[in-house]
Formats: C-alpha cells, structure tokens, sequence
C-alpha cells in the first residue's frame, strides 16, 4: 500500500512447458533479475507470509534479447 519494493519475497519462475524452473527471493531492494531466459512462455508466482498478491500469479511471454519489467502489487 505504500508503493515501495518489498525485499524477500519468494518467486518462483517455471516455464509453461514445466520444462524450467527457478526459485530466488528479491534482494534488499525488492527486486530480482532473471538473466539469459530462452523465448518462450513463463508463469512468475510470488509468495511471502502474510500477504497476498495481485495477480497471485502472472504468465510472461519472453522473446529473445528484449529486457521486460513486471510489477506485482502486494497487499498485507
């Protein structure tokens, strides 16, 4: 509700094809990068106690060599 990044969220990045799958949590500043992902479709899920989020879980489209931003909203 504050509009700032939130440090230690879990994200979970798998590819549609369940193919791929990586977990990290974003750094101090609330963010994290995934770096060198192939094209292809991706569901990104954030989780951490005590919130929820919208959406709870949010499918990327990535194409080569394009650099992407998403945005999740958290709600305590």
């Amino acid at each position: 509700t504050n509009n700032k990044p939130l440090p230690g969220v879990f994200l979970s990045l798998s590819s549609s094809n369940k193919g791929f799958k990586i977990n990290n949590n974003t750094n101090n500043d609330g963010y994290f990068d995934f770096l060198e992902l192939y094209s292809g479709e991706y569901y990104i899920k954030p989780l951490l106690k005590e919130y929820k989020f919208e959406p709870s879980q949010k499918m990327i489209k990535i194409v080569g060599g394009e650099h992407y931003k998403e945005v999740i909203i958290a709600h305590r």
